[in-house]
C-alpha cells in the first residue's frame, strides 16, 4: 500500500498516471480512496485518467472531474474535447442518458468556440447532450442551430429541441425550418414536432405545407400529421384548400382529415361558395362536397342540378351519387325524393 501511495506522490506526472491506469485495470474498491485523492491534480493527463478510472469504477464523481477541465480558462479547446469523449465512454457503459445540468453552461460556451473557430466536427454530438440534459436553459441556443448551413447539425438540433420538450417557446424557427429547410426530412421531422404543440400557429404551418411544400412525399406526410391530429384549427384553411386541389390522392387525404375532424364545419366553409356567381368556383365547391360525401350542402347541391351552366350541374350530381351511394339522373325531383326519404338519417349519421 506505501509503494502505491509513493507512486500516486511522484513528481513525475507519467509514474503518477502508470499507477492510475493500474488501479483502475485492477477495480478494487478497497483502491478507489487512492484514485480520488488525485482527482484534483495538477497535471491534466493525470486527472483525465482518474476520471477514466473513476467511470470504469462507475462513480459519478468521475464527472466533478470532467466540469473542473471545462470550466478551466487554462485548459485549450482541444483538451475540453478529450475531456468530453469521457461522457460518451460512460454513456457507451451505463447505457443511459445525460443528465448533468451543470454542464450546459460548458458544453454551450465549447459550442460557441467551435463557431468562432467554424470547426464542425463534434457539433452535432454536443447538440445531442445538451438534449439529454432536458435543461430549458439551452432551448434558444439549441434553436439557433436550426439555421446551420450543415443538415446534420440542424437535424441533432431538432431532436434535442423534441428531448428537452421546450417546443411552445420555438414554434417559429419549427415553422422556419418547414418553409425554407432544403431537406424534406427535416421539414417533416419539424411538421410532426408542430403537430405536438398544437395551437393555431402552428397547425396553420402544417396546412401550409399540405399546400405550398414542393415535395409531394411531405405534403402528404403534413396530410397525415392532420389525419392524426383532428385540430379544429385546421378545419377552415383545410376545407378552403380542398376545392383548388388537383392531386387526387392528397384529396382522399385532405376529405378524410376534414371528415374526422369536424365533418360539418368544414361543409359550412365551402357551401356559400356554391352559392357564387362564378360557375368554377360553384363546380369547384360542389366537387369539394362530393369529395367529403357530406349531407350538410345537399339543400344547395339541388339547387345546383337545375344551374344554367352544365359543368355546375354535373359536378352537383356527382357529389349527389357520392353522398347517396346511388344516382337517380338527371331528375331533380327523384332526388329530392331521395332527400326527404335519408335526410334525417344521414345528418344523425354524421
Amino acid at each position: 500500500m506505501d509503494r502505491i501511495k509513493n507512486a500516486l506522490s511522484d513528481d513525475d506526472p507519467d509514474g503518477r498516471q502508470a499507477m492510475v491506469n493500474a488501479l483502475a485495470w485492477k477495480k478494487d474498491e478497497a483502491m478507489k480512496e487512492l484514485l480520488l485523492s488525485l482527482k484534483n491534480d495538477t497535471n491534466l493527463v493525470v486527472k483525465l485518467a482518474v476520471a477514466r478510472a473513476l467511470i470504469g469504477y462507475e462513480d459519478p464523481q468521475a464527472f466533478d472531474i470532467v466540469i473542473s477541465i471545462l470550466k478551466d480558462k487554462e485548459v485549450n479547446h482541444w483538451q475540453k474535447r478529450e475531456a468530453i469523449l469521457l461522457i460518451y465512454t460512460w454513456k457507451e457503459k451505463s447505457k443511459a442518458k445525460f443528465k448533468d445540468k451543470r454542464f450546459v453552461e460548458p458544453l454551450i460556451e465549447l459550442l460557441k468556440e467551435e463557431e468562432r473557430r467554424e470547426e464542425k466536427l463534434y457539433t452535432d454530438d454536443l447538440l445531442g447532450l445538451l438534449g439529454e440534459t432536458g435543461d430549458p436553459s439551452a432551448v434558444k441556443f439549441i434553436a439557433h442551430q436550426l439555421y446551420n448551413r450543415d443538415e446534420n447539425i440542424r437535424r441533432r438540433a431538432l431532436h434535442s429541441l423534441f428531448e428537452i420538450g421546450a417546443l411552445k417557446e420555438v414554434v417559429n424557427d419549427l415553422i422556419y425550418v418547414t418553409k425554407n429547410d432544403e431537406s424534406s426530412s427535416l421539414r417533416i421531422i419539424a411538421l410532426k414536432y408542430l403537430s405536438k404543440v398544437n395551437n393555431a400557429e402552428a397547425v396553420n404551418a402544417i396546412v401550409d405545407a399540405v399546400k405550398y411544400d414542393p415535395d409531394d412525399g411531405v405534403r402528404m406526410e403534413a396530410a397525415e400529421i392532420l389525419v392524426n391530429l383532428r385540430s379544429p384549427y385546421a378545419v377552415e384553411n383545410l376545407a378552403k384548400f380542398l376545392m383548388s386541389c388537383k392531386d387526387e390522392h392528397l384529396i382522399k387525404k385532405i376529405a378524410w382529415a376534414l371528415k374526422i375532424t369536424d365533418l360539418k364545419r368544414a361543409s359550412e366553409v365551402i357551401i356559400p361558395y356554391l352559392k357564387e356567381k362564378d360557375a368554377k368556383v360553384k363546380k369547384s365547391a360542389a366537387e369539394a362536397l362530393g369529395y367529403l360525401e357530406s349531407p350538410y350542402g345537399v339543400e344547395e347541391l339541388l339547387e345546383l342540378m337545375i344551374d344554367e351552366n352544365k359543368e355546375v350541374r354535373e359536378a352537383a350530381r356527382g357529389a349527389l351519387k357520392k353522398i347517396a351511394h346511388n344516382d337517380y339522373g338527371e331528375d331533380v325531383g327523384k332526388w329530392r325524393i331521395w332527400w326527404e326519404d335519408s335526410r334525417d338519417f344521414l345528418l344523425k349519421l354524421k
